[in-house]
């Protein structure tokens, strides 16, 4: 069995557009169908990351790639958090790089208990 038949789900976002029904229950304030995964993947990389499930993770995981998501955190995303930033600099062996901290609105905001 090729490497593409044991995932069912298999993404690389040059070669398949369409976002996963899996994670469209991410996006509830779009409509999820007309999401690119390569026109659109910071703001799919933001959402997955930060607000994803572990299978939500897995699936960025394997359509983005490390270097991919390791260059979406060098450049910053004002929806995530310090504490996300944080886990994935230790998990990408990043920790000596100084990555963009979130938006003022985003430091300064009304739940306190979410980051």
């Amino acid at each position: 069995m090729s490497h593409l038949g044991r995932h069912r789900d298999f993404c690389y976002a040059s070669v398949v557009a369409a976002l996963p029904a899996e994670v469209h229950w991410l996006f509830w304030e779009t409509e999820p169908a007309a999401l690119d995964t390569e026109v659109n993947r910071r703001d799919i990389l933001a959402r997955v990351l930060e607000r994803g499930r572990l299978e939500d993770v897995a699936w960025a995981m394997r359509c983005y790639g490390e270097a991919e998501i390791l260059e979406f955190f060098r450049h910053g995303h004002p929806a995530i958090s310090k504490k996300t930033a944080r886990f994935w600099q230790l998990y990408l062996n990043a920790q000596d790089e100084t990555w963009p901290h979130p938006a003022r609105s985003r430091a300064n905001n009304s739940a306190p208990w979410i980051d």
